[in-house]
């Protein structure tokens, strides 16, 4: 009786460690079936509009317009802080383009344009920074009853060494400049204002932010920030990090058109300790975003140069 009872029990261990083929296979074709929509879903992007287009859509994002604006940035080359290509070029078309856009402002918006010289140091415990005449465009696009709460856009318009930054960060002033002439073009006031920062000095230490965020008469106004940056040169802008500790900021970034994040993107922006975002979240709340696809790219790009 025992024996039966033994075998029985062993008979039962080696029928619950097995599990049927059919299983594995729907398993399978799970994950493989996931994997192929959100690939489907990662090139999904916004119908590109061209400048003719405009005049059925007044206040929609004119692709054409905005790669047109990249296209003079990039044309420049390189745009190190302290040369004539960044401090005297560069600043040349972005005010231009700034200007041209609050002259064709809609008579509802009130916008303030700002070009901020700086100068100051940055501490740490290792090392101290000492910078002189660097230069940050901002612009302000009031909101409703004289708001002091603001969301800032930031982007940077130097480049590293041998590089024309069409992606880092050239494609992103692009982008902030089309935004903000879209937003002028509205006859919508929005709530509190938003604040386009174009900062002269990221890839030199992050001197151009650091400048705004301690001496510029707006600054004492941001509430939210929204960092647009590169880490590679293709695919759709993904967001790598909010916060810290704001879920309600995910709340309101559900609400896109074509959201696109991921949680494992976190360690990418962990992966670049002195990255805009490790300073601006230390004092404000915000969204991280960058391109991150091709970074081999990238790199080889730069090594041959």
């Amino acid at each position: 009786m025992e024996g039966k009872q033994y075998g029985s029990t062993e008979q039962l261990k080696r029928q619950s460690g097995k599990i049927p083929g059919i299983v594995g296979i729907i398993f399978i074709m799970f994950v493989s079936a996931l994997c192929g929509v959100v690939y489907l879903i990662d090139d999904i992007l916004p119908t590109p509009l061209y400048i003719e287009d405009e005049i059925h859509n007044p206040e929609r994002f004119i692709a054409e317009r905005a790669q047109n604006s990249l296209k003079k940035l990039a044309k420049i080359g390189e745009r190190i802080t302290g040369t004539e290509a960044n401090d005297v070029q560069a600043v040349k078309i972005l005010r231009l383009e700034i200007a041209k856009i609050i002259e064709n402002a809609h008579k509802n918006q009130k916008i303030e344009f700002d070009q901020q010289v700086v100068s100051g140091k940055v501490e740490s415990s290792n090392n101290l920074r000492i910078f002189e005449n660097v230069q940050n465009l901002v612009v302000k696009v009031h909101g409703q009853k004289y708001s002091e709460h603001s969301v800032l856009v930031n982007v940077y318009f130097d480049t590293a060494p041998t590089s024309s930054g069409g992606s880092d960060d050239g494609i992103n002033c692009a982008v902030a400049l089309e935004i903000l002439r879209t937003l002028a073009n509205s006859p919508v006031v929005y709530l509190h204002n938003i604040l386009f920062l174009f900062n002269g000095a990221e890839e030199a230490g992050f001197l151009g932010l650091h400048g705004f965020m301690t001496q510029q008469r707006w600054a004492r106004e941001v509430e939210v920030y929204i960092n647009l940056a590169a880490k590679g040169a293709a695919g759709k802008i993904l967001l790598f990090h909010t916060g810290p500790k704001q879920s309600r900021l995910l709340h309101y970034f559900s609400k896109v058109a074509l959201p696109h994040a991921q949680v494992t993107a976190e360690e990418m922006g962990e992966s670049f300790p002195f990255a805009a975002s490790n300073i601006l979240n230390k004092v404000y709340n915000g969204f991280d975003f960058a391109f991150h696809k091709n970074q081999q790219s990238m790199l080889a790009i730069w090594f041959s140069n």
